[in-house]
């Protein structure tokens, strides 16, 4: 997308529709089962450790931190976004004030803070047992690379990449096309899996993210341009249901501006690189999952792309690909963090990780079936 703003009026009205048709269509679902808030509140028993106390701060001060052209505070910034882009003849102006101003600077280094949040160390203790049964079960199937080269645990392999796969659901899957770009893009996540000493590169994650998107390339090396990702003058956001269950536009529901989503993914690339023989690769997945689905770089597919590369990251340690189905409960809440919203608002990293855990749980059970 050009990254320079024109003065011809047709065009702006014409980019300006285009960007609103191209928002992400992604639904965020409340949580009203009694049960669901139950199971969400139980990680919320132990609400906090030192580093998160540090962590608020930070993101509650984050224009006082630093401090900019000191013209407008954070509040202020974010007061003007939301009446922009509730506003029909202004979302342009939001698009603006989210790209060219101290506001996305502020808004993506608050998306950063929240990633850097720790468990409490009660969960710590839960998930670390939890993990050494995941590894000792492991253990007795055998990594994913032995599973898949055998004839007849293969079978088990590939049934579970039929059921884990996403299906047609009207909403966020509306073509069988994108089922098979989803087997052609897992296809791919698999091949670079089975060389554990190579590091994910710039070139992989685009050309996972254009497969995923049905994109075809002339050459063969894939740029992010060629991918489709988000540039300078984009901003998207989750839609949310009212009570009536319909569709309604939340400005807090946004994700860090275009203008920096392809640095979102360089981090990503490098914090991977950094990370990846440091973190339980359970772990790690969580966390990859979580912060690409947090940058949204992708016009549409970002949930997929996420679960995409955290199946990369599960397969080239040799677990299986995660089985997190679509449903209703906290089993496949979005993990994806608003730095708009209140640090307390967001989804808890506990919570995140429980989700990645009990996929590949739920993965090695269908491996282990009769």
């Amino acid at each position: 997308m050009n990254s320079t703003i024109h003065s011809n009026t047709r065009f702006v009205f014409t980019r300006l529709s285009i960007l609103i048709f191209i928002y992400s269509l992604t639904l965020s679902f409340s949580f009203e089962a009694a049960a669901k808030s139950l199971c969400l509140e139980l990680f919320r028993i132990e609400s906090t450790t030192p580093l998160n106390s540090s962590l608020k701060h930070k993101y509650d001060n984050i224009d006082k931190i630093d401090q900019g052209d000191g013209e407008f505070t954070f509040k202020d910034y974010l007061n003007q976004y939301v009446r922009a882009l509730n506003s029909k003849n202004e979302q342009l102006r939001a698009i603006r004030i989210m790209n060219e101003t101290r506001f996305g600077y502020y808004v993506t280094e608050r998306m950063y803070l929240l990633l850097k949040r720790d468990v409490t160390s009660s969960y710590q203790v839960k998930m670390t047992k939890e993990l050494q049964k995941i590894d000792a079960l492991q253990a007795r199937i055998g990594s994913w690379q032995a599973l898949k080269s055998h004839s007849r645990s293969s079978e088990k392999a590939n049934l579970l990449l039929e059921k884990s796969a996403p299906g047609i659901d009207g909403e966020n899957i509306k073509k069988k096309v994108e089922i098979e770009n989803w087997n052609q893009s897992m296809q791919f996540v698999e091949m670079l899996s089975e060389n554990p000493r190579k590091h994910l590169t710039e070139w992989d994650v685009a050309k996972i993210a254009a497969l995923l998107q049905g994109i075809k390339t002339k050459n063969e090396d894939v740029s992010f341009i060629d991918a489709k990702f988000y540039s300078h003058y984009d901003i998207n956001f989750m839609y949310t249901l009212d009570k009536k269950n319909k569709l309604i536009l939340d400005p807090l529901n946004s994700f860090i501006p275009g203008s920096q989503k392809i640095d979102g993914i360089r981090y990503f690339i490098e914090w991977l690189s950094k990370n990846r023989n440091k973190t339980h690769p359970i772990v790690l997945a969580a966390q990859a999952r979580q912060l690409i689905v947090s940058i949204h770089p992708l016009p549409d597919g970002n949930g997929r792309f996420a679960r995409l590369i955290a199946n990369y990251i599960l397969m080239r340690a040799g677990y299986p690909p995660a089985f997190i189905p679509k449903g209703d409960d906290s089993n496949n809440a979005s993990v994806a963090l608003f730095p708009l919203k209140n640090f307390e608002d967001q989804i808890s990293p506990e919570e995140t990780i429980q989700i990645m855990i009990n996929g590949v749980q739920r993965s090695q059970n269908i491996l282990l079936s009769p």
